[in-house]
């Protein structure tokens, strides 16, 4: 179809589904009804696509098309009331709340490409006071993740940046809130930890200073060791990938994106607190976390050792003394091997990381022979 056509029949396939939601939300319509009522919106949203910008001729017979957004974002901006509405009325319910948010997600997709790249854009400062309200109210991790397409479309536009400020810090402290709240918090919420963490990591790769630079970074690091043995294995993964993406910067230094008061940052962090990971970290390799995941956790037990050599022994010497008894001489195996010359070589050829991996596995199946924890 034409441009001009396309919102119209937009409109029309919308309209119908629009009357079944309102009447839903008006008679008590239930959550299923909702949810598929929702998924078919979210279709229309994310695979309607013109293929070109308005032409010239289309221009000078409809004037208003000369700054034409996307159809998907104009029809966005239209349903954004029964939006709120179905918040309102079903906020509690997670499954409507993820078909929420995808309505928000396929549509940034849906415009991330092509000749309307980047229409969403127009929606962040407007949607993202909206979704962190929400998660002030009913912490669903869903509204993570659309914090997250959010900063990972746009973070290239400053005037934006005052607002992700706003978002990243009011959705931690919910997040701190709530995972603190009760000794089996963590587990209990898998979700929020994996959305947060992967959060925290694209913060720390597209604008670390919103994290590195503020009170955050303590609070982010406590709550990412504490749920460093979390069994759920995408939310390990994204508090995994958290702490790897910590060090790597601070490995990186001047020659990452951190500004010297970032680095500075994390380094006063690791200093302080180096000694909780290291704990935390021997503790997850020597049984907490299904020997699968093991492989994972040597870059990060790498990244803490390059902190500082003399440091970060005494820290990790710390924490096999904290063992079982049983223990004791896993552990001092695999410090020797970590800190020898051929683990800490530098070359581009990955021979330190294989010595870390297979010591890393080494204590991990001896540990779990033994059924030390």
């Amino acid at each position: 179809l034409p441009l001009p056509q396309v919102l119209p029949a937009m409109e029309a396939i919308a309209r119908p589904l629009l009357q079944r939601l309102q009447a839903a939300l008006e008679g008590g319509g239930g959550p299923g009804e909702v949810s598929v009522l929702l998924e078919q919106l979210c279709a229309l949203l994310g695979k309607v696509s013109p293929g070109e910008r308005p032409t010239a001729d289309e221009v000078a017979r409809v004037p208003a098309l000369q700054d034409a957004l996307h159809p998907s974002v104009h029809l966005l901006q239209q349903l954004w009331g029964v939006l709120e509405a179905i918040f309102e009325r079903h906020g509690g319910d997670s499954r409507v709340m993820e078909k929420l948010c995808r309505c928000y997600k396929h549509t940034s997709r849906n415009t991330a490409q092509g000749p309307f790249r980047g229409d969403f854009r127009s929606l962040v400062p407007r949607l993202l006071p909206q979704v962190t309200g929400w998660f002030e109210r009913q912490p669903h991790s869903c509204f993570l993740y659309v914090a997250n397409v959010c900063l990972r479309g746009y973070h290239d536009a400053p005037e934006l940046l005052p607002t992700f400020r706003e978002t990243f810090a009011r959705m931690s402290a919910v997040v701190f809130r709530l995972l603190s709240a009760a000794p089996t918090a963590i587990p209990d919420n898998p979700d929020v930890v994996d959305d947060f963490f992967e959060l925290c990591s694209t913060v720390l790769r597209l604008h670390p200073a919103l994290l590195a630079e503020s009170e955050l970074l303590l609070s982010s690091f406590q709550c990412g060791c504490a749920a460093l043995r979390i069994q759920h294995r995408e939310a390990n993964r994204a508090v995994v990938g958290f702490f790897e993406m910590l060090l790597v910067l601070r490995q990186a230094g001047a020659r990452g994106n951190l500004s010297p008061a970032a680095f500075n940052g994390i380094t006063t962090l690791l200093v302080a607190n180096g000694a909780q990971l290291a704990q935390e970290l021997l503790l997850a390799i020597a049984g907490l976390v299904p020997p699968a995941r093991v492989r994972f956790l040597s870059p990060v037990l790498k990244g803490l050792v390059l902190v500082d050599y003399a440091a970060s022994r005494s820290w990790l010497e710390a924490a096999v003394q904290a063992l079982p008894p049983g223990g004791h001489m896993d552990g001092a195996t695999l410090l020797q091997a970590i800190y020898s010359a051929e683990a800490l070589a530098r070359d581009d050829r990955g021979a330190g990381d294989r010595v870390f991996g297979q010591a890393a596995e080494a204590f991990s199946n001896a540990c779990r022979r033994r059924r030390l924890l």
